[in-house]
């Protein structure tokens, strides 16, 4: 597989650099660090700093970490703390909560800073993918993937009910939160096999628990 160029791995970089750059106005910093995350997907993706491997096409390569381990990290990080940032400058539900809010500069800035760090965080996150991505990969273990498939389903499914279970207990908040990271990986891998499988039920309760749990990452503001 063709390296790339030490050059193309720094322009990951570059969103963070200029995020940096304009910290003084929180608000702009904070939206080229969120837009910055959007910006290294599509070069990424596009194949543009490193080419993507030609052994498979794009569809049968989407369980690769460059799509979905950079999706689910970048995705439920980086981005949907927008929805944070907003509520910092006086919006809930995109309208404005008071015609006299006063925002917090304070936590204007930590936000700001914490969206950089996230956007440096996903810079070196995907160099990592990147620089070690070598296929194809010689095989060296089996699986049956109609039992993997059910194994990852039952795992979505019990997972979900287990993080209400634990949210409600005190002290034991943290291992919800757990819990429900692994019912929305899960259910999320569940769905990949489900679509070629054909399994219509399967498919539809992993669509189910994918948009719940989204939902949930998107409202929570956990991190």
């Amino acid at each position: 597989m063709k390296k790339a160029a030490l050059e193309k791995y720094l322009t990951l970089f570059i969103p963070y650099v200029l995020a940096l750059v304009f910290k003084s106005d929180p608000a702009l910093s904070f939206i080229i660090a969120w837009l910055g995350s959007f910006f290294i997907f599509y070069i990424t993706l596009s194949g543009w700093v490193k080419p993507l491997p030609n052994d498979l096409s794009v569809a049968e390569q989407l369980m690769r970490p460059i799509f979905l381990v950079q999706i689910i990290f970048a995705g439920y990080t980086c981005c949907t703390s927008i929805f944070y940032f907003l509520n910092v400058l006086g919006y809930q539900d995109f309208q404005i909560i008071s015609d006299n809010f006063l925002v917090d500069n304070e936590k204007l800035q930590l936000t700001a800073q914490c969206q950089r760090y996230y956007c440096l965080g996903h810079a070196a996150f995907v160099t990592g993918i990147l620089v070690f991505m070598r296929y194809p990969v010689e095989r060296k273990y089996y699986f049956e993937k109609a039992k993997l498939a059910n194994i990852l389903f039952v795992a979505a499914i019990l997972a979900l009910p287990i993080s209400f279970m634990f949210l409600r207990i005190p002290g034991l908040s943290q291992f919800s939160y757990q819990f429900s990271s692994l019912s929305f990986i899960a259910g999320t891998l569940a769905l990949a096999f489900a679509i070629p499988e054909k399994k219509i039920w399967n498919t539809l309760i992993c669509i189910f628990l994918y948009f719940f749990n989204f939902y949930q990452a998107l409202t929570s503001g956990l991190k």
